[in-house]
């Protein structure tokens, strides 16, 4: 599949783009399965405490179940999130998400733009969105706060499976980098005295995003 030169362009040029239709519904269900498991693991983890009832909303499809544990109980939900992310998001890490992020037409499309010596991240792999979720809402800020200042030397690309996104366009290019203090300090990181970091960008598909709401 790969990107057109337009898109390639518009990376470029605002720091992001969409690209529709990177999975079919079949592609997405094997790690709604396997997310689905770790889901009902948890709940009888929480059965077992004595923390969860007999009602795991297992009829609830994949969709809305995880916002319907939080709704019914803030503390379950929390725990059937830490469950999915593990820590820094890295906490599933059975065959089916090794097997999204191989997705070919993905591949293709950041091979693109980096070429085919590809490296992916070991971190936030997964980020639940549900209601109640503390820590479900991020604030502005620049991926590169999070790395350190020789990375400013490559292209590092952020894939997002999901739904829609605000962005700051197109602020990537402008500097290097904002320190990791200041990342820390601003939510914003216009608020540093600079804007987003040179070499940055994110590639969005929008068509079947495998929400857990």
């Amino acid at each position: 599949m790969g990107l057109t030169p337009a898109e390639r362009q518009q990376f470029h040029d605002l720091g992001y783009v969409v690209k529709e239709s990177l999975y079919a519904p079949a592609d997405l269900q094997p790690l709604k399965d396997g997310l689905t498991a770790v889901i009902d693991q948890t709940c009888a983890a929480l059965q077992e405490e004595g923390l969860l009832g007999a009602e795991t909303f297992a009829a609830e499809p994949f969709e809305t179940r995880l916002g319907v544990l939080f709704t019914a109980n803030a503390v379950v939900g929390e725990r059937v999130t830490q469950a999915i992310m593990g820590r820094g998001g890295g906490g599933f890490k059975e065959q089916a998400i090794l097997s999204f992020l191989r997705h070919s037409p993905l591949v293709s499309c950041i091979e693109s733009l980096v070429g085919p010596n590809i490296i992916g991240s070991s971190v936030y792999r997964i980020r639940p969105k549900a209601p109640g979720y503390s820590r479900g809402a991020v604030p502005w800020h620049q991926d590169s706060g999070y790395f350190m200042p020789h990375c400013d030397q490559s292209l590092i690309v952020t894939c997002w499976q999901s739904a829609p996104q605000r962005r700051l366009s197109p602020l990537h290019r402008r500097a290097r980098r904002v320190s990791r203090n200041c990342r820390r300090r601003f939510a914003d990181p216009r608020a540093c005295g600079l804007p987003n970091a040179r070499r940055r960008g994110a590639l969005y598909d929008q068509s079947h995003p495998p929400r857990l709401l």
